[in-house]
């Protein structure tokens, strides 16, 4: 049984903070997506390759992110292909799934920049509790400068329903 605690904290200035949705999509077959694209590719800045075995919950092998093209192009290049590999021989019980992730900033613009630092925190966020993941950068630290709360909605599990990055006063 693991105890929780609580804490009453507020952000310090919470305007000063990027407030970013990001809606999850319905996890697809891995090789359906590359095969035949996913109609969230339009809208997707980000994915997760995630694993599921029959009566286990989900758990997230990979977050990425696409600027310059769709989901399923990126899935389809050779490292990713690779990583699909590595993963099926490592995990053969699981089944990969891909989910998207679509981005609304509610206070500014998409920008690049802020895909990526969005895109360290969420890797840098799962990987406490997601020991299977492979990503090979971001998760010992973040170094982002910003503040944000990131509010994941849709299917988003196993990634918390909130996550906050700045300056909070208790």
């Amino acid at each position: 049984h693991k105890a929780r605690f609580y804490m009453n904290v507020k952000p310090a200035n919470p305007d000063a903070a990027w407030h970013v949705k990001v809606k999850w999509s319905r996890p697809e077959p891995f090789e359906d997506v590359i095969k035949n694209g996913s109609r969230h590719d339009r809208d997707a800045w980000f994915y997760m390759i995630l694993g599921w075995e029959a009566s286990s919950e989900w758990e997230v092998f990979y977050i990425g992110k696409v600027t310059e093209q769709f989901v399923s192009d990126r899935l389809s290049q050779p490292d990713h292909r690779d990583r699909c590999s590595r993963l099926r021989r490592k995990y053969p019980n699981h089944t990969l799934q891909v989910s998207l992730g679509a981005v609304t900033i509610t206070n500014g613009r998409v920008t690049v920049q802020r895909i990526d630092e969005i895109e360290t925190i969420l890797i840098y966020t799962a990987c406490v509790s997601q020991p299977k993941m492979i990503n090979e950068r971001k998760w010992l630290a973040h170094h982002v400068d910003q503040q944000y709360h990131v509010q994941n909605t849709g299917h988003r599990r196993p990634l918390p329903k909130d996550i906050h990055l700045g300056i909070f006063i208790g």
